[in-house]
């Protein structure tokens, strides 16, 4: 995780089906949040902020808007469970950034097609992970032996403008990647 979030401090919370004392095969979700002390947007109306101190405490806020004004629902974590990672009301709180289980986590963004005010799809949201992914595997950027469409010799590089080469199909785009090893 020291990759996704340089090194910014982070909070992970791995929620339970209720009444089940927090046995692995029930885990239902896991947030990670950043602990920057900034508002972070999650979604057109939701909102978070969270502060994570040395010795594993944090506070977690969640909002109802984006920009952390309204209906902040505060959990605080103490250091014993930051630390201990007990279950606590069917929940678990790592607050020293790691967890003995597989991370998923759900990344939102604003992309540079929402910027811009065009509409992007669910491909170009796939493309994006499988970036992110193929850069946590191989610690080497993708597609850097592919060579420019133009003939420049510069490789392709993902481009903060509107006008993106981002299209193809999520096969077709790995499948790209598989025939060139």
């Amino acid at each position: 995780m020291a990759i996704a979030f340089s090194s910014s401090p982070y909070v992970i919370v791995q929620k339970y089906n209720t009444g089940k004392a927090c046995a692995d095969a029930e885990l239902s979700g896991i947030t990670t949040y950043l602990a920057d002390g900034k508002c972070h947007k999650t979604d057109t109306a939701t909102s978070y902020r969270v502060t994570r101190s040395a010795d594993n405490s944090a506070s977690i806020k969640t909002y109802t808007d984006a920009v952390c004004t309204n209906g902040g629902v505060v959990t605080t974590v103490s250091t014993a469970d930051g630390t201990s990672n007990a279950c606590v009301l069917d929940a678990k709180v790592y607050g020293a950034c790691t967890t003995p289980l597989y991370l998923t986590s759900t990344v939102n963004y604003d992309t540079t097609a929402n910027t811009c005010s065009e509409r992007y799809d669910d491909k170009a949201d796939i493309f994006s992970l499988g970036i992110v992914l193929s850069e946590l595997n191989t610690h080497a950027m993708p597609f850097a032996h592919d060579k420019s469409r133009d003939g420049s010799g510069d490789v392709y590089r993902i481009q903060p403008s509107c006008n993106s080469w981002l299209v193809g199909s999520y096969e077709q785009i790995f499948h790209k990647a598989d025939s060139k090893r």
